[in-house]
């Protein structure tokens, strides 16, 4: 078990994945649809629009992303929540990407150039009408300068998409006994999976190119496992903590995060990454004592990088630090899924809060030499540093008032970047931790 960290992908292009090194030629995959790309939000419609010398705002935002993170755009991604469960049935964050395939819907995606937001579904979904009607009964609820809302058809089907999830998964493209790390996830922009790949496994990575063919884009990059501190009671999420005493702050090596009841209210506890600490170790926030770590019922690390912390002579409160912004700390009233194109914030030990990292991906998925944790989401600001090695554990929240939060998941691991920092985040969704752990965020 790796004691502190924060899972790391250092992306560096595979620009050239020689056919020699290729295990097996491309895939035969579906003739793709004209006009199937989602154009306004692919990395060439970015670049133009950031073209002209454009700057930023104070949380890192260009003019074309800013429609995003207000209060209109971040009511449209969270009607976007709503239409899917209306329209294709809600599925837990862990359900797996075959399953929410079989629904018809590959995601939904931002279109910067035309300030918008998109559903792409499969070649074979049917019901568009239906699903356009619900997207235009939601905009039309949200009010005036609310951004469009549209269906589009993606690039290949569910079983295509399944197929190729399966070759990443399986071993065909890696060499006997190996355990090398590798993430990744379905892009809605062109219905492709893209794949990072441990940086020293070139051949491997162009196995897996050549299986894939036209359905994934295979790159490689750095990996590693990535506290505020000296956090009193009662304890709050956010804060620096260690295994052990030590009277050094700068000792700790990941961040708790989320107060967790009971459902009969019996006893509380505090939420951090599973892959930060051993079930059964004593965790401190430097000199102050925090708990003992325990391990989740079902869903234990990797399938879950989720833990418990906890005392029965401790107490514990849903209020989250979130310096240097003001003010400096949130209670958590409400909890969110999102979708790609919310806004959230990251709060962790480190880094300290950021604001403004838009989800890029849901259902990704995370395997090194311990396995694979499933069902993350995706975020990411411009390039910017947003989370550092002892994040992980740290809340991922939305602002919701001005002195509350809503609870959206916690930081697990980053790419991107150095061997400590990441332009990344990957992100445990709220609803996994509370199905692992057995109880439930709590919320006043």
């Amino acid at each position: 078990m790796v004691q502190a960290g924060l899972r790391k992908f250092g992306v560096v292009a595979v620009t050239a994945l020689a056919a020699a090194t290729m295990i097996a030629g491309p895939a035969e995959a579906e003739t793709t649809a004209a006009g199937c790309v989602v154009t306004g939000a692919t990395d060439a419609a970015t670049a133009s629009l950031r073209s002209g010398g454009l700057t930023v705002d104070a949380e890192g935002l260009y003019p074309y992303q800013q429609y995003l993170a207000g209060a209109t755009g971040q009511a449209a991604t969270a009607a976007l929540v709503g239409v899917e469960d209306e329209v294709f049935g809600h599925l837990p964050s862990d359900a797996g990407l075959p399953a929410k395939l079989r629904r018809g819907l590959i995601g939904f995606t931002p279109d910067y150039a035309a300030q918008a937001l998109v559903a792409v579904v499969t070649p074979d979904y049917t019901d568009t009408a239906r699903l356009q009607a619900a997207l235009d009964t939601a905009r039309v609820s949200l009010g005036a300068g609310a951004p469009a809302l549209r269906v589009q058809t993606g690039c290949f089907g569910a079983d295509t998409l399944a197929d190729a999830e399966r070759i990443i998964r399986g071993y065909a493209w890696r060499p006997a006994g190996s355990r090398f790390a590798f993430a990744y996830d379905l892009n809605p922009v062109d219905s492709k999976l893209y794949v990072t790949v441990d940086a020293r496994q070139e051949k491997a990575a162009a196995a897996l190119a050549g299986l894939l063919g036209d359905r994934g884009v295979v790159t490689l990059g750095e990996l590693s496992r990535m506290g505020r501190l000296n956090d009193g009671e009662p304890h709050f999420g956010g804060a620096g903590i260690r295994k052990g005493y030590s009277s050094n702050t700068a000792s700790n090596t990941c961040t708790s995060g989320f107060l967790l009841r009971d459902y009969d209210f019996s006893h509380a506890g505090i939420t951090t990454a599973g892959h930060c600490f051993i079930g059964g170790a004593a965790i401190y926030s430097s000199t102050q004592y925090y708990g003992q770590s325990i391990t989740p019922p079902t869903g234990e690390y990797p399938a879950t990088d989720v833990m418990l912390i906890y005392s029965a002579n401790e107490t514990y409160d849903n209020v989250i630090h979130v310096d240097p912004c003001s003010p400096c700390t949130r209670t958590v009233n409400a909890k969110s899924y999102v979708v790609p194109g919310s806004a959230v914030c990251l709060s962790g030990m480190v880094t300290k809060a950021i604001c403004s990292v838009i989800i890029t991906g849901e259902d990704v998925t995370m395997c090194d030499g311990y396995g694979c944790t499933y069902g993350l989401l995706r975020g990411y600001r411009n390039g910017n540093t947003i989370v550092r090695a002892g994040d992980s554990g740290g809340p991922v929240y939305i602002r919701n008032g001005s002195t509350t939060a809503s609870a959206v998941g916690t930081i697990v691991g980053g790419s991107g970047g150095r061997t400590s920092t990441s332009t990344t985040v990957y992100i445990q969704p709220y609803d996994t931790i509370e199905a692992a752990l057995g109880r439930w965020i709590a919320t006043s």
